[in-house]
C-alpha cells in the first residue's frame, strides 16, 4: 500500500529498502532491536523510520535557507576523495542507481536537515549521569545482549 505524507507519496519500495537495511544492521549489532523493544515488528518500525524522514525532509525543505553551491560542492569532493578514484565513484553512483545530479540534490537536501538539526538541537545539553542512569534502569532491555558464543 502506497502511503501519502503531506502529499508526497511513499512507495512500497522506501519501506522495504529501509526493512532490509535494519535486518542488515542488526546482524552486526547487539542487543534487542530498537523495534522488540518498542514491542512492534520490523514491517511498522520501517514504516515509521520512512514517515519521520520524509516529515524532517519536508520540514527542512520549508524552513532552511538556501544551500549554496559552494557547500554542495565541498560535500561533493569529500565523497570523491572518500572513493579514491574517478573509477570507484562512478561504481559508488552506480550501486545507488543515481547520476551526479541526484546525488546533488541528496547532499542539498542532506545539508538541510543537518542545518535544521542543527538549529532545533542548539539549546539540548548532554545528558547527566543521574539522567543516564534514570534511563537505563527505566529501559534496561534496550541494554540487553543475547548470549553469545566465541
Amino acid at each position: 500500500m502506497t502511503l501519502v505524507v503531506n502529499g508526497e507519496r511513499i512507495e512500497n519500495e522506501a519501506i522495504e529498502d529501509a526493512r532490509r537495511q535494519l535486518l542488515s544492521q542488526q546482524t552486526v549489532r547487539t542487543g534487542t532491536p530498537e523495534w522488540e523493544a518498542r514491542g512492534i515488528d520490523v514491517e511498522s518500525f520501517a514504516k515509521q523510520m520512512v514517515i519521520a524522514r520524509i516529515l524532517i525532509g519536508q520540514e527542512a525543505k520549508a524552513n532552511s535557507p538556501p544551500v549554496s553551491s559552494k557547500d554542495i560542492e565541498r560535500e561533493l569532493k569529500q565523497i570523491r576523495e572518500a572513493a579514491g578514484s574517478e573509477e570507484n565513484f562512478q561504481r559508488f553512483l552506480d550501486e545507488r542507481g543515481i547520476d551526479e545530479t541526484h546525488l546533488r540534490a541528496d547532499l542539498e537536501q542532506s545539508i538541510k536537515v543537518d542545518r535544521l538539526l542543527e538549529k532545533v538541537c542548539k539549546d539540548v545539553s548532554d545528558p547527566t549521569l543521574p539522567e543516564m542512569r534514570a534511563h537505563y534502569d527505566a529501559s534496561p532491555e534496550l541494554f540487553e545482549r543475547p548470549e553469545r558464543v566465541r
